[in-house]
């Protein structure tokens, strides 16, 4: 139990909150830059776990209602874009992808808003665009990123037939994924530079703080 001003305990309280936001922020991105960098060195599907791992990542980060980036950027208030680059591959030849990360809608467009990044079409799959958003959703929901779950669309189901390890589609699309996540890290570095030269301090709670071992006795019941 902590004794003390309920003014000074909710300053610290506000505090503290801010101090874990910006120290989970910061090691998120840590954690999505180290997999992103991994998924370059994978070999038929070696570690395709630690890529998987990629999808909740970005999720915490932009897509949860309570994302980390409205969180430590409300302090802030910057204007944060995305910055696609040209990596479209023609997979045709797969016989099951027809294209990934297109940039058809940005020859009009390079950076981004957060809404227009999370809807712009990612790639084409059994007739389908798939959005990022839903790219990183059926990674983290379906595919196993976080757990593993139902395909409910024909896209999704044409996914899933190429989750097997074993098979080159696999690479192909933690490829894809990998490539949202460095998408994500190019949009959030002003905002990171901008944490990095203002940090938010954790500090101690002010008051008495009492053990229950050396609070009083209760009294006796009356008999």
């Amino acid at each position: 139990m902590i004794l003390g001003s309920v003014g000074a305990m909710n300053d610290e309280y506000e505090q503290n909150v801010a101090a874990l936001q910006h120290w989970l922020f910061m090691q998120t991105l840590e954690d999505l830059r180290e997999r992103c960098a991994a998924v370059g060195h994978l070999v038929g599907g070696a570690d395709r776990y630690s890529a998987l791992g990629i999808a909740p990542l970005v999720r915490k980060l932009i897509v949860d209602k309570s994302s980390l980036i409205k969180t430590v950027n409300r302090e802030h208030r910057l204007r944060i874009t995305f910055p696609l680059r040209d990596i479209t591959h023609d997979l045709s030849a797969g016989g099951t992808l027809d294209a990934v990360f297109t940039r058809h809608l940005l020859d009009r467009e390079q950076h981004l808003t957060l809404d227009r990044f999370l809807s712009a079409p990612a790639f084409r799959i059994a007739g389908q665009w798939v959005s990022v958003v839903n790219t990183i959703r059926y990674y983290a929901n379906v595919e196993g990123g976080v757990h593993l779950g139902e395909a409910e669309t024909d896209a999704q189901r044409a996914m899933m037939a190429t989750a097997a390890p074993s098979t080159s589609g696999a690479d192909v699309m933690i490829t894809v994924l990998a490539a949202l996540g460095d998408v994500v890290l190019d949009g959030l570095h002003e905002l990171v530079t901008t944490m990095k030269a203002n940090p938010a301090e954790p500090t101690h709670a002010s008051g008495t703080v009492i053990l229950w071992d050396s609070m009083p006795a209760a009294p006796e019941p009356p008999r």
